[in-house]
């Protein structure tokens, strides 16, 4: 058994035993270390262990917190508040409220070189680049980026996804746009991304359109798209993370269900975590084998590998195998219409039907067509033929 088919092996054995119901939806789910951070509309950071026992919940903002970002040493939340504040993850005591946007701050991340710094983007389109270090609160760079919804910061490239559906790549160092990758430049129209993540030297960028499309950081080109014909993105509040392995990519959906895609095999089917009744949001991955996450039906799930199929059977939180088709693969196929826009049907079927309407067209008989007239006709004495016609 070679090591993608173990690591889906292991996937496949992912049960939720455990899950905790929340006042209020909650929009985004981190880990650190051993420990569950999910924040909610009310403002709030609840503290959980992975057997979802809840430790502590921290009035953080004066309003929804819409993102978390995860150092080593550090935990970083954004808010409607206008703000961004740092907590300290032993003690969840603030450290640092950083003021500079004057819209709701959608987007927190660390830099993925330096833990030191970090980045936020607001509902105007301003993103703000800060550091820790320095003796001030305010942001060292600012960036006006036209319908910002979320960023991926990466040493000396910074990355924004807009609800135009456009990549924009930055170097920090000249302040000016590097490329802007258009990941619908041969589709009928445009949709927004959702949300970008990073690994494995990619960045992703979930689209409304029911794909994940997967970026290089160095040359800045599309590279793999990732998709099923039961993923659904509908609103801008779904997010995905990468393993820590670097091998998996988990996303929520609209339909109820987190999916997992094997990165560097983005034509296997993915995994289908079952076990919610709406929209799942949040996804987060540990360090080990647990994965958490959070829905608008106002719970948060825990899934971990049980290997006994008789138990797993029981439970109604588990891993399933999903369906992949050609088209949500392909870069070749840039017309494939979204899960929401188009019933889905299996692609053996629409080959069958496909050649069938071809065969039903070579057998019908071309119709005559019509004389050709030319401008004399039009002007000379009518004739039987020429009423005929």
């Amino acid at each position: 058994m070679d090591l993608l088919q173990k690591s889906r092996k292991y996937l496949t054995d992912l049960v939720s035993k455990e899950q905790t119901n929340h006042e209020s939806p909650t929009f985004s789910v981190d880990f650190f270390g051993q420990s569950i951070i999910m924040a909610d509309e009310q403002g709030q950071l609840i503290v959980a262990d992975t057997d979802m026992s809840i430790k502590a919940k921290i009035p953080a903002h004066d309003n929804c917190i819409f993102d978390t970002s995860v150092s080593r040493t550090r935990v970083y939340s954004c808010s409607g508040d206008q703000t961004v504040k740092e907590w300290n993850p032993t003690d969840f005591q603030c450290t640092g409220t950083f003021k500079g946007h004057e819209h709701t701050v959608k987007s927190v991340q660390v830099d993925l070189q330096d833990e030191n710094r970090f980045c936020s983007s607001s509902r105007d389109g301003v993103v703000c680049l800060w550091d820790r270090r320095c003796q001030t609160t305010k942001p060292i760079t600012l960036y006006k980026v036209p319908k910002v919804v979320d960023i991926q910061w990466n040493g000396n490239t910074l990355c924004t996804g807009g609800s135009d559906g456009l990549m924009r790549f930055y170097d920090i160092r000249k302040k000016a746009p590097v490329k802007s990758v258009n990941l619908f430049e041969n589709y009928k129209r445009s949709f927004g991304l959702s949300c970008l993540v990073s690994g494995n030297n990619l960045v992703f960028g979930s689209s409304l359109c029911g794909k994940i499309f997967a970026v290089d950081w160095t040359m800045m080109d599309l590279i793999h798209t990732y998709s099923s014909p039961s993923f659904a993105i509908g609103t801008f509040y779904v997010k995905s993370a990468v393993s820590p392995c670097q091998r998996h990519l988990i996303s929520g959906s609209s339909n109820g269900s987190a999916y997992i895609w094997d990165i560097d095999s983005p034509w296997h089917a993915p995994l289908v975590l079952q076990g919610h009744t709406n929209e799942v949001t949040g996804v987060a991955w540990s360090d080990g084998d647990i994965l958490c996450t959070s829905s608008d039906d106002l719970t948060s799930r825990v899934w971990k590998p049980l290997r006994d199929k008789q138990e797993r059977d029981k439970l109604n939180g588990r891993a399933d195998v999903g369906t992949v088709t050609p088209e949500s693969c392909a870069l070749v196929n840039l017309e494939y219409e979204p899960p929401a826009l188009k019933p889905h049907v299996l692609t053996s079927q629409c080959t069958i039907k496909q050649l069938q309407h071809k065969k039903r067209i070579a057998k019908t008989p071309k119709s005559k067509s019509k004389k050709h007239r030319t401008l004399l006709d039009y002007f000379s004495s009518p004739s039987k033929e020429n009423i005929k016609n």
